[in-house]
Order: C-alpha cells, then structure tokens, then sequence
C-alpha cells in the first residue's frame, strides 16, 4: 500500500488571483526561437527546452501587468535562474564559486571577453542584461547587481553545505534562503521602470514584507518540493530540517511549517493595509511594490502545481486533492513515523 501526506492549502485565503501576463505568447515565442540557437545549446535540447518553458510560464504569471519589453526581461531572467540552478546543482562549491564570479564580472562588464569555460553561459547573461538595462532605472539596476551579488554567494553556500553535508538548524537555514532563492533579484524587477530613493527600499516597512514574502516563497517552496527532495536524500529542505530537529512526522513538521507560513502572512496583510492607510507622498509606489510580492507568492504556488517540477503530470490533481504519494528512497524502506 503506498503512503501519503496532505498538502496543507496554504493560500486559501490570499487576495492575490492567478494572473496571467498578456504578453506571454509573443515573448515566450521571442525566448524560444532564442534558446534554440546553436549559440545557446549547452543542455540536452529536451532539458534546455523544458528550462525555457518554465522560465516563461513563472514570468508570465510572477509580472501580470508588466508591458511586452519588460516581460521579456523578466522571462530572460527565469531562463538565468532555471540554467544557474540546473547547473550549480551538480556542481561542487570551488566551481560553484568560480561560475559565481564570472556571473558578476559579466554583469558589470557585460562586453568584455569571456573566459571560454563559461562562455555560453555567460553569453545567455550577458544577452539578459543587455536587454535589461534597457528597460530598468539606473536605481533598478544598482539594486539588481547587489542582490543578484547575495544570490551567487548564497548559492555557492549552499554547495559548501552540500559538499560537507552539512544540516542547517530552522533559524540559520531560512538566513541562507533569504538570498540563495533569487526572490530578491526578481522583486527588483517590480519597480524596474522607477527611479526609487534608496532610503525608500531600506525602510522598515518595505524590507519586513521583502523579507516575509521571501520566507513565505521558501516555506511554499519547501512543502510542494520535499517528496522529491526527501526521495533523493536531500535534507536541504525546512520540513526534512523540522522533523530532525523537533522528531516530527511528516504530517507534524507540515503543519509546523503551514502555521509559521499563516503567521507571516497575516503580518504580510497587516503591513499591506499599513500603507493602504497612509498618507506618505511615496504609498502608491510603495503599495505598487507590495502588490508585486503579493502576487508573486501566488504565482509560485500556481507555478508549482502548473508546472512539473514537483509533480509532473499530477500538479493540478494534487492542487485540488493535495493528496501527495510519498516517493520511495532507493535502498531505504520509508515509512511515515505514525506513531
């Protein structure tokens, strides 16, 4: 008899709907016809193509009323994200650290010579930010390179942690989310086209719901990836980390984890009518930016069941159900610790 777990419906409540870009066909089109040059043929064309396909349906419901230019931008920048996360995933942290810094350089200097280790990668990053930078302020832009800068460091500590299997506590395992998610380089696309004050983005208002969008995406992320992160012996995963430290369940370290997703998305709403309520000169701008983070965490949630990086083909059966059949772990007997 196979076992299985409920997805708690974290998002039942959300006033944020599933919105979809109406750009979506004509940019999604311009970034397929681009992927399958000869140029940017460094994956398996099945992989490189299934890649593309996400990178476009995460943009098109992440940014549902961005204009055509800037969603090109964003979908370009999914496709930077699915190729740097396929890849560093196999990847020890020494080259992990190596392609991170040849990310940098190449935003900064986006027409200089390539190293030709990471040519093709660098020529799909340096085409994104080209474009980019086109269609962002050049307050967006500083904004963007520092995070993008938080996001390789991070990445290449978690391939520090992966190499030394290491296991994080709850606490030191969300600080290393909070950048190696890339959240925070794809929210600064939300105000891509401003020029906002610096002291803006670092008030407390707007950095405390940066901060719990971010930990709400990695909450959502966790739950709908654990079966086939717990399938592969992958601890890198809060529910697997809750149920070592706390000696849960599977169905315990849920419900664990909902709550502390329930608790940060009331203070969400609540700092959300916040500036529904305030007289600041700078409250439509600010309210623009949350109802970008708003959005995003129920685009992540429909990209989840959507698409079929956690589910495959049953993503839409398990979103109604949220029935989930756990996956065995090769050479292990698993149960589910009912006790």
């Amino acid at each position: 008899m196979s076992l299985q777990f409920r997805l708690p419906d974290i998002l039942s409540s959300w006033p944020w709907p599933r919105t979809v870009n109406p750009h979506t066909e004509q940019c999604g089109k311009r970034l397929m016809l681009q992927q399958k040059s000869q140029q940017y043929k460094f994956f398996p064309s099945k992989v490189q193509a299934g890649l593309c396909q996400a990178a476009i349906q995460l943009a098109s419901l992440a940014y549902p009323k961005f204009s055509k230019a800037q969603l090109q931008v964003a979908m370009d920048l999914m496709f930077v994200f699915a190729v740097f996360d396929d890849s560093s995933d196999h990847m020890n942290a020494e080259s992990v650290q190596i392609w991170a810094n040849a990310i940098m350089d190449t935003l900064r200097s986006p027409l200089a010579p390539r190293d030709s280790k990471n040519e093709l990668q660098m020529l799909i990053l340096s085409s994104f930010w080209l474009n980019a930078t086109q269609n962002m302020s050049s307050s967006a832009q500083k904004q963007f390179i520092e995070e993008f800068e938080s996001y390789t460091r991070s990445v290449t500590e978690q391939a520090k942690d992966r190499d030394g299997l290491v296991v994080r506590g709850v606490e030191s395992y969300l600080e290393l989310r909070r950048n190696d998610l890339g959240a925070k380089p794809a929210f600064s696309l939300i105000l891509m086209d401003k020029d906002i004050p610096e002291e803006l983005f670092e008030s407390d208002l707007m950095l405390l719901m940066k901060s719990h969008a971010i930990d709400m995406l990695t909450l959502a992320n966790d739950m709908f990836s654990y079966n086939i992160e717990q399938s592969r012996g992958d601890s890198h995963n809060i529910v697997s980390i809750i149920m070592a430290q706390e000696d849960l369940n599977i169905h315990q370290a849920l419900d664990h984890v909902s709550k502390m997703h329930d608790d940060l998305a009331t203070e969400f709403l609540q700092l959300y009518e916040t500036i529904d309520r305030s007289a600041n000169p700078s409250s439509e701008v600010m309210k623009q930016y949350a109802d970008g983070l708003g959005n995003w965490i129920r685009a992540n949630e429909c990209f989840s069941f959507e698409s079929r990086r956690y589910f495959d083909k049953d993503g839409l059966t398990v979103k109604q159900t949220r029935l989930v059949e756990l996956l065995p772990r090769v050479g292990v007997k698993e149960d589910l610790r009912d006790e």
